[in-house]
C-alpha cells in the first residue's frame, strides 16, 4: 500500500506537465491520492486533494456530476472524522446530485450518499436529522440484499422503533424491538456482516442501562468480533464500543480486560495510521481516563502528557465532544493524579471554552470551573480553588443553566464554605455550609449530604455544641443508607449531648439505633455502637466493660487495625483494671498519626501506668497527659484544615470525654 504513494505523486507530477489544468486524468490521480492519504489518516491533506479534483469536475458539468458526487462524498467523510461542522452540507449536495442524475431515491447510489449523509449529522450532534436519511438508506440497501422484502422493511421498522424507546429511556421495551432488529438483520444479511454492529451495539447499551450486565457482555463481545473481522479495531467508531466494553469490565472487578482491549485498540490504529492521525488524541483521553479510575495512575499520567503532547504541538481548535473527553480525563486524574499535569489539562480546556463560546452560559463551562475548583479544593489548594468555584457561582446563577432542585448547584458553594474554613473566616464557612446543607436536603440528592457532614465538622471544632446537635438530623437522614457512617453520626449524637450535660437524650438516642445493628457483630458499625455504650455507662460498672470486650473481639479478628474497635478494647482493659493488657493496644492509638486519636492513646497510656503503679511520679505523668490533650483541643478550635478526615474529627469529642473523666480522677 505504502509504496503505491510515490507511484502516485510521479503520475500527478507527470500529469500537471502535460496536460491541461482541468483535465479529467488530473482530477482522476487527484482523487486516488486523496484515498491513499484517507486511508492513512491524514484526512486535511486527503481533503486538499479531493477539493482540486472537485474544481476540476464541476468544470466538465453535468458530464462529471456522478463523480463530483462521488468526491463530494469522500471530503465530506474526511471533514467528519476532523469533526468539521461543513460536513453534512457537503454531503447534501452529494446526495442532491444523485437524486437529480440517478433521476429519483431508488438506486443504491442514492443510498450510499444518505448514509453518509446521516453520518455526518450524527457526528455533527444531530442524531434526530441523522435518523430519517439512516433508515432510509438501511431499508433499500436490506431489500437490494434479500429478495425477502417484507422482511428487510420489518428489520428497519423494528430498529426505528428501538431507538424511539431507547431515547424515551424505555430500556426494557427497546431491548425487544433490538433482539427483533439483531434476528431480521442477520437472517437478511449474514451474522459476519458490519452492519449487524449497529443493532448489536445498542441492544448491549439497554441491557446495562437496566444493569443486566451479564447479559450485555456476549453481545457487546459478538459485536466486537465483527468489528475486528471487518473494520477492524481502528475504526474511529469502534471507539464508541471499547469504552462500553472496558467500562463493563471494570464495573465487574475485570480491570485488566479493559486495560488489555485499550492497548489492543491504540496499537491496531498505530498499524493502519502510524502515530500522527486526528482521532488519536480523542482515543487516547478515553483511555487516560479508564486508566485513572480503574487501572495504573502512573500509566493514566504518561497518556495524559502523550495527549497534552499532541494538543500543544497541533494547536487545532477542538470540538465540544473531543473538550468533554479531555475534562473527563482530567478529573479522572483529580484524586490521585499529578497536579501540575491536572492543572495543564484544566487550563487547556478553559482556554478552548473560552474560544468555542457563545453569549449564553452553558453547563459545561459551569462543569469545568466547579469541577477544577472541587479538585483543587479536595487536593487542599483553596486559595487557588477560589476563583475557579466564584466563577462557577456566577454561571450558576445565570438562567437557564439549571432546574431548581439541581444537586450540581450546589458544589461551588459547598467549597467555597470550605475556602472561607481555611483562610479562617469561621463564621462566613458556617453560614454558607449552612445554607447549602438546607439546599442539598430540599434537593432531595440521594447519598450523604457533605455540606450537612463539613458544617458539624465546624461546629464540633469551633465548640459550638448547641448548633452542631441542630444540623446533625439532617446528616443522619442522609447517612441511613450508608450503615458504617449513620452509626459513626450516632455515636457523635451522644458524644454531643453528654458533653452539652444531656445524658438522658443520649441514652434515648443510643436506644434509638442499636436496634439497626442487631446481629451485625463483626462490623465497623458495630465498633461505633460499642464506643457509645462505653460513653453511657458508668465507667465502675465492670460487667458493662466485660460485654463490650467480648463484643469487640470479632471485629477486631477480622479488622485487626480497625481504630474504633482498638479504642473500645483498650477502654475495656481500663475499666476492668487490666493495665498491662490495655498498654498494648493503647500503644498503637498513641502512634496514629491522626492527633486525637494519638493524644488519646497518650492520655491513657499515663492512666494504665497510674493503675499498675500509683505514685507521685505517676500521677505527675497523668497531669501532663491530660494538660497536654487539652492544649491539643484548643489549638485545634483554630484549625483550619477542612480536609481533616471526619472519622478522625469526631475523636476530638471522645478526647474531651476522656478528658472529663481524667478531671473527675484528679479530683479524686
Amino acid at each position: 500500500f505504502d509504496s503505491a504513494k510515490p507511484l502516485l505523486e510521479e503520475s500527478l507530477k507527470l500529469r500537471r506537465a502535460g496536460l491541461p489544468p482541468n483535465h479529467p486524468e488530473l482530477a482522476d490521480t487527484l482523487t486516488h491520492l486523496g484515498s491513499w492519504n484517507f486511508d492513512k489518516g491524514f484526512f486535511v491533506r486527503a481533503g486538499d486533494y479531493y477539493r482540486e479534483a472537485l474544481a476540476i469536475r464541476e468544470q466538465q458539468k453535468e458530464a462529471g456530476e456522478l463523480a463530483a458526487s462521488d468526491l463530494l462524498l469522500r471530503w465530506a467523510l474526511a471533514k467528519t472524522f476532523l469533526e468539521d461542522e461543513d460536513a453534512p452540507e457537503l454531503a447534501k449536495r452529494a446526495l442532491d446530485i444523485r437524486i437529480k442524475v440517478l433521476k429519483g431515491q431508488n438506486h443504491r447510489d442514492v443510498a450510499i450518499a444518505k448514509s453518509v449523509w446521516a453520518e455526518t449529522l450524527f457526528d455533527s450532534g444531530k442524531p434526530l436529522q441523522a435518523a430519517i436519511p439512516s433508515l432510509e438508506a438501511v431499508h433499500f440497501l436490506l431489500e437490494e440484499a434479500s429478495p425477502d422484502k417484507e422482511a428487510g422493511l420489518k428489520a428497519v421498522t423494528e430498529f426505528q422503533k428501538a431507538m424511539a424507546l431507547f431515547n424515551l429511556r424505555q430500556y426494557s421495551w427497546a431491548e425487544g424491538s433490538l433482539r427483533n432488529s439483531v434476528g431480521l438483520f442477520q437472517k437478511l444479511l449474514g451474522k459476519d456482516h458490519v452492519y449487524n454492529a449497529i443493532p448489536l451495539y445498542e441492544l448491549g447499551n439497554s441491557l446495562a442501562l437496566q444493569g443486566k450486565y451479564s447479559d450485555a457482555e456476549p453481545i457487546w463481545l459478538e459485536c466486537l468480533a465483527i468489528v475486528r473481522k471487518t473494520t477492524g479495531l481502528e475504526h474511529p467508531r469502534a471507539i464508541m464500543l471499547i469504552e462500553s466494553l472496558s467500562d463493563l469490565y471494570a464495573r465487574r472487578k475485570q480491570t485488566a480486560e479493559g486495560r488489555k482491549l485499550w492497548k489492543e485498540t491504540v496499537e491496531a490504529q498505530e498499524r493502519r495510521y502510524g502515530t500522527d492521525y486526528p482521532w488519536r488524541a480523542k482515543t487516547l483521553m478515553k483511555m487516560g481516563k479508564f486508566e485513572a479510575e480503574w487501572g495504573d495512575i502512573h500509566e493514566a499520567e504518561r497518556v495524559a502528557r502523550e495527549v497534552m503532547r499532541i494538543l500543544t504541538d497541533k494547536q487545532a481548535k477542538l470540538h465540544l465532544n473531543e473538550v468533554i473527553s479531555l475534562q473527563n480525563m482530567g478529573m479522572a486524574l483529580g484524586d490521585e493524579g499529578d497536579i501540575d499535569l491536572v492543572r495543564e489539562i484544566y487550563h487547556f480546556v478553559i482556554d478552548c471554552e473560552s474560544q468555542n463560546s457563545t453569549s449564553a452560559p452553558t453547563r459545561d463551562s459551569f462543569a469545568t470551573l466547579n469541577n477544577f475548583g472541587d479538585i483543587l479544593a479536595c487536593r487542599g489548594q483553596f486559595l487557588e480553588a477560589e476563583p475557579y468555584l466564584h466563577s462557577a457561582m456566577k454561571l450558576s446563577s445565570q438562567s437557564g443553566i439549571f432546574g431548581t432542585g439541581d444537586h450540581d448547584l450546589t458544589l461551588a458553594p459547598y467549597n467555597l464554605g470550605r475556602v472561607a474554613w481555611v483562610k479562617g473566616e469561621f463564621a462566613a464557612a458556617e453560614t454558607i455550609l449552612r445554607d447549602t446543607a438546607r439546599q442539598i436536603d430540599r434537593s432531595g440528592a440521594k447519598g450523604e449530604n457533605i455540606a450537612a457532614g463539613s458544617l458539624v465538622q465546624l461546629l464540633v471544632q469551633r465548640e459550638q455544641i448547641p448548633q452542631a446537635l441542630e444540623f446533625l438530623p439532617l446528616l443522619a437522614k442522609s447517612s441511613k443508607e450508608n450503615q458504617t457512617s449513620h452509626a459513626a453520626n450516632t455515636h457523635v449524637e451522644v458524644l454531643l449531648r453528654i458533653l452539652h450535660g444531656d445524658p438522658e437524650q443520649a441514652r434515648q438516642t443510643f436506644e434509638r439505633e442499636k436496634e439497626r445493628h442487631t446481629g451485625n457483630t463483626n462490623t465497623e458499625a458495630f465498633a461505633y455502637l460499642l464506643r457509645s455504650r462505653l460513653v453511657l455507662v458508668d465507667p465502675a460498672d465492670e460487667d458493662a466493660a466485660r460485654k463490650s470486650l467480648e463484643g469487640v473481639g470479632p471485629v477486631l479478628a477480622l479488622q485487626p487495625d480497625l481504630v474504633s474497635a482498638l479504642h473500645v478494647k483498650a477502654v475495656c482493659h481500663l475499666r476492668l483494671k487490666q493495665p498491662e493488657q490495655a498498654i498494648a493496644t493503647l500503644q498503637k492509638l498513641k502512634e496514629n498519626q491522626a492527633v486525637p486519636i494519638s493524644e488519646i492513646g497518650h492520655l491513657l497510656l499515663a492512666q494504665a501506668a497510674l493503675q499498675d503503679e500509683s505514685n507521685q511520679e505517676r500521677q505527675k505523668q497523668f497531669r501532663e497527659a491530660l494538660e497536654r490533650a487539652e492544649a491539643a483541643c484548643a489549638t485545634h478550635r483554630e484549625n483550619k484544615d477542612p480536609l481533616e478526615r471526619r472519622f478522625v474529627s469526631w475523636y476530638w469529642l471522645d478526647l474531651k470525654c476522656h478528658i472529663a473523666e481524667g478531671r473527675k480522677l484528679v479530683s479524686k
